[in-house]
């Protein structure tokens, strides 16, 4: 009897002795290919936080937008601890909350959600790096979120510059996930306020980024996304934009997430999903995989479109990000009564010609969006100037009033004829008028509609040639066709549409603080054949009394 167990005993060693050996030998990648990894990314926030909207009823409804997104992605989290959260860049500049408080309500957020990084957008330089970027530690303000762009180089240097990482690594389930972070080297020397950037260099991201893919799978990453403020368009199902040759040459990683376009993208590129999360935090990318015999599988790729919860009754919510929101807008309503300026007379928006003439205010406007755009010409609309600037003191809330829409500075290329067509609309019957700068114009109200303007010359009285092409500026609303101004419509000159995403409402406040004392601009810039008529008259009548 003792000799059975212990031979059964023995047996038992052996059988433990072999399956400790087969357990030593099965592949790493084998144990942690149960792990799902969630890849979720927003991009181009531009501060919407909320949103106030005008309802079909004539109501008005705040759209929780932030505070709708983190909860969306914290249930993700929540319901598996091995998700990555990953922001494009372009996060903060754009929202009236986030200017004035420099985007430190969006890091809060993010903070609070637990973003795992975020690649530097171009309107991240728009009130200077330091603004929302902690340099010495490379991370957003405040917070311990990396800052990625592996292909911005210091030119003095040679070096990355000192604001941004290249990569990093994180750990999720047990397996090393690499993130490169890359900036569209084409799209940003030319769309940067040249004095943030005159000593960088965007470089090829090809290039770079495959050398950094092979030295990470060297040191044992797995898995390799691409973190890109660059984009792209679908154009019947085909991927079009700098993102897609971007996709077409790189080699050696598992992902693309893109940003900077404002558009969604779900598709694959040489089998590598590539994807950009459109903009305003109206959706998100999710990318589910795990790794099978240590490579990548993708089990889904989906764009989430939550602008369904934006106008609901009692939408779910993340009560801590909602907190962080109203908390803001306390600050900022604070803010409202800082004096930024004093005007020395009334500045009011009276038109010297009628119908259609040029205002005190309005040359003011037109003359800010023109010197900040550096264009030929600037336009603006009447309608988008909501108050006059009375004698005093001027505060930053009187700005908000004065504008108080969210438009954007837009730059565009135009033939002097396309640029008659632009006053043409201001002054044809029922139309808007307009406010200008760097040149005047005559019009005949006598003539038919869209026949009536004349005498266009620069500020310096050259005459507009009808086919030399010149650089205009104007807001987003006019760009688009906006109060009846359909010549900017014209494919010819609509696809030369840049828009700064420079709000006019930030442009007018710099001037103000900048100016310090604003005088009411007398000098005429459109005239009514008219009054020009009239002026002649009543002078012949002076001429011939003084002969008599």
């Amino acid at each position: 009897m003792k000799k059975k167990n212990v031979c059964i005993l023995k047996l038992l060693l052996i059988l433990i002795t072999m399956l400790s050996v087969i357990l030593t030998y099965i592949p790493i990648s084998s144990a942690v290919s149960t792990k799902i990894i969630d890849i979720v990314e927003i991009t181009d926030l531009h501060g919407y936080l909320y949103n106030t909207v005008k309802m079909q009823d004539g109501s008005t409804l705040k759209q929780q937008i932030g505070a709708i997104l983190a909860n969306e992605i914290k249930k993700i989290k929540n319901s598996n601890p091995n998700t990555i959260i990953l922001a494009a860049g372009d996060m903060f500049q754009g929202t009236p909350v986030s200017n004035i408080l420099k985007g430190k309500p969006v890091i809060d957020m993010m903070k609070n959600i637990g973003f795992d990084a975020m690649t530097i957008g171009n309107h991240e330089y728009d009130w200077g790096i330091d603004a929302v970027i902690d340099i010495k530690r490379k991370t957003l303000k405040n917070s311990n979120i990396p800052v990625l762009g592996a292909n911005i180089y210091d030119k003095n240097t040679k070096k990355i510059v000192d604001y941004c990482q290249p990569y990093i690594v994180i750990n999720k389930g047990n397996i090393k996930i690499g993130i490169i972070g890359v900036v569209d080297n084409k799209e940003f020397p030319n769309i940067i306020l040249p004095a943030y950037i005159k000593n960088v260099e965007f470089k090829d991201p090809v290039f770079i980024v495959n050398n950094l893919a092979r030295k990470l799978r060297s040191e044992g990453v797995k898995i390799i996304i691409v973190l890109a403020h660059m984009g792209g368009y679908m154009n019947n199902n085909v991927l079009t934009g700098n993102i897609a040759e971007f996709a077409k040459n790189v080699k050696g990683v598992d992902i693309i997430l893109g940003g900077h376009t404002h558009s969604i993208v779900n598709t694959k590129v040489n089998g590598i999903p590539v994807c950009v999360a459109n903009c305003q935090g109206k959706g998100y990318i999710r990318i589910k995989l795990k790794l099978e015999n240590g490579i990548p599988k993708i089990l889904s790729q989906d764009y989430v479109d939550i602008t369904p919860l934006f106008n609901i009754s009692n939408p779910p919510i993340d009560k801590e990000v909602l907190e962080i929101i109203e908390k803001a807008d306390k600050q900022v309503g604070q803010q409202f009564s800082k004096v930024i300026g004093t005007a020395v007379a009334d500045i009011t928006r009276e038109q010297r010609a009628k119908p259609y003439g040029d205002s005190a205010l309005g040359n003011w406007a037109a003359d800010a969006i023109r010197e900040f755009a550096h264009t030929d010409f600037a336009f603006t609309n009447n309608g988008g100037l909501r108050i006059d600037l009375k004698k005093g003191p001027i505060t930053l809330g009187d700005i908000y009033q004065l504008m108080p829409f969210d438009n954007t500075i837009v730059i565009l290329k135009m033939k002097g004829s396309q640029i008659k067509t632009i006053l043409e609309e201001a002054v044809q019957d029922n139309g808007k008028g307009i406010q200008v700068s760097g040149l005047t114009f005559k019009y005949d109200m006598k003539k038919p509609s869209m026949n009536r303007v004349y005498d266009m010359k620069m500020s310096n009285g050259t005459p507009i040639e009808m086919d030399k092409v010149y650089t205009v500026a104007t807001n987003n609303f006019m760009a688009t066709g906006g109060d009846g101004f359909k010549g900017f419509t014209d494919p010819s000159v609509a696809k030369t549409y840049t828009d700064t995403y420079k709000l006019l409402r930030d442009v007018f406040i710099e001037k103000i603080q900048k100016q310090k004392e604003l005088k009411p601009s007398l000098e005429r810039r459109i005239f009514s054949s008219d009054e020009i008529s009239s002026s002649l008259h009543e002078y012949l009548n002076e001429s011939m009394l003084i002969m008599k």
